[in-house]
């Protein structure tokens, strides 16, 4: 008898398998179908844009192509409606190109769509390297287009892998991945100027999700880079410190000093532009004096707010930032010692739960912060997000990240810009006091849910 049951559940499984290969094997043919598509439409619209170039040279477009608009092929077209659809466009084709293999599919069949909406969100943003790019040859504000976009994916992606090292979620850390991405204002800030904020983000991630794995001679490069767009990344090596990785730290002052002497070289060949900057630069912000709202650091707010009825500032100031660093100093403390983010007591454990909380220096320290300098507070407050579980909670961490993330720019010359340090006061208190506490019962559902989601096989 159970020799017959045994039989009857191996035809089972073997007859779920051929289903299972059946119906892979059709998705298989039907993404083939849909790549190709896009393959011959892409062919098509690219003998149509040269067909139109040529008729543009000639000087014939109103004789031979008269329903065409006026301003058809001006720089404010190319930059407001085809570069965006051309970006979005090329990345459909990426992703119904790796969409073709089942292994993709699995693995990223929820990822690539959220990766897409944050595309979209990001490609229609006005951006000033765009907008004023009149003078200058074409490829030069497409290049820093196509720089800008990279940046921002490998944000997402770098972002949502964090993510999941700390939620173990994958489709929940692609969705508030993407939210972050949509509604951050700071961020919007980058994308309009063309910072180099994205790109140091993306090397403090990927530091931060590569340091546990990577213990070979690569592994500082990431911080190491750090030093050409924000130096004061480099506060990031106190829990490296903390847990004593000797052989790390080494490898990182080889990298850092190579790196560093590297950039002093060449800008001497190029007369001393950025260094002789970099040491004109530093005194000037360290002994910045008067108010300027779009200066978002503890010293200009500290001068506007005493500026009417206080002489001296100083004493002020420096009381303001002990205040604000033993603020961190406690939340890295309970971190730690709670396993706030990170449930291990090992290294991993230390360096996991400290750099989050860490990371907030990295504004408070510089003496000049501009308003897009507060997307690197991102990951402290995603990861709070599953610590809210009260109604009180929820409107606390809803009014820091007004103050945060959704504070308008156009505000930078009022005072009201100063609600972005503020608001980022309040979340510290608010982080320090309930941190610790369990998860939320809304995000374990919400988490369940969509790891329980069908995937394609």
């Amino acid at each position: 008898m159970n020799n017959l049951l045994s039989k009857k559940q191996k035809r089972a499984q073997r007859q779920q398998r051929i289903e299972s290969t059946r119906r892979s094997d059709a998705l298989d043919d039907r993404w083939d179908i849909v790549w190709f598509w896009w393959f011959g439409i892409t062919i098509a619209l690219l003998v149509a844009a040269l067909a139109v170039g040529v008729i543009a040279w000639l000087g014939k477009i109103h004789q031979w192509l008269p329903f065409l608009p006026d301003g058809f092929l001006s720089r404010h077209a190319l930059f407001s409606v085809y570069l965006p659809c051309v970006t979005l466009w090329g990345a459909a084709g990426i992703i119904c190109y790796r969409m073709r293999r089942r292994g993709n599919r699995n693995k990223y069949c929820f990822t690539y769509p959220m990766a897409f909406l944050s595309l979209c969100a990001v490609v229609f943003r006005p951006s000033d390297f765009l907008l004023c790019a009149t003078q200058e040859a074409l490829w030069t504000p497409c290049l820093q287009w196509f720089l800008v976009i990279v940046a921002v994916m490998a944000l997402f992606f770098i972002l949502s892998e964090v993510l999941d090292q700390y939620w173990q979620g994958e489709f929940i850390s692609a969705v508030f991945a993407f939210l972050f991405i949509a509604l951050n204002e700071p961020l919007a800030a980058c994308i309009r100027s063309s910072s180099e904020n994205i790109v140091a983000l993306d090397l403090v991630l990927l530091f931060l999700l590569r340091y546990p794995k990577a213990k070979h001679v690569f592994a500082p490069i990431p911080l190491a880079l750090t030093l050409c767009f924000q130096v004061t990344a480099q506060i990031l090596l106190i829990p490296v410190l903390w847990i004593r990785e000797k052989k790390w730290l080494r490898l990182y002052v080889y990298w850092a000093g190579g790196i560093a002497l590297s950039m002093i070289i060449l800008s001497l060949i190029r007369h001393g532009s950025w260094f002789s900057c970099f040491v004109r630069k530093l005194p000037v912000e360290c002994t910045q004096g008067g108010v300027c709202y779009a200066n978002c650091s503890v010293e200009s707010c500290v001068r506007w707010f005493t500026s009417a009825y206080w002489g001296n500032t100083v004493l002020l100031i420096v009381l303001c930032k002990l205040a604000i660093l033993a603020l961190l100093v406690a939340n890295v403390v309970v971190a730690v010692r709670k396993e706030v983010w990170k449930n291990r007591k090992d290294g991993v454990g230390i360096f996991r739960n400290a750099a989050p909380m860490i990371l907030p220096a990295m504004v408070f320290l510089r003496p000049v912060v501009q308003p897009a300098e507060y997307v690197f507070l991102t990951l402290p407050f995603l990861l709070l997000l599953r610590k809210v579980a009260r109604r009180y909670q929820a409107e606390w961490y809803i009014l820091c990240w007004l103050c945060v993330f959704a504070l308008p720019t156009g505000m930078n010359d009022t005072p009201m810009a100063y609600l972005r340090l503020v608001g980022t006061v309040v979340f510290l208190i608010f982080s320090l006091t309930n941190s610790a506490g369990p998860h939320a019962m809304w995000f374990v559902r919400t988490r369940s849910f969509l790891s329980n989601l069908p995937r394609s096989h």
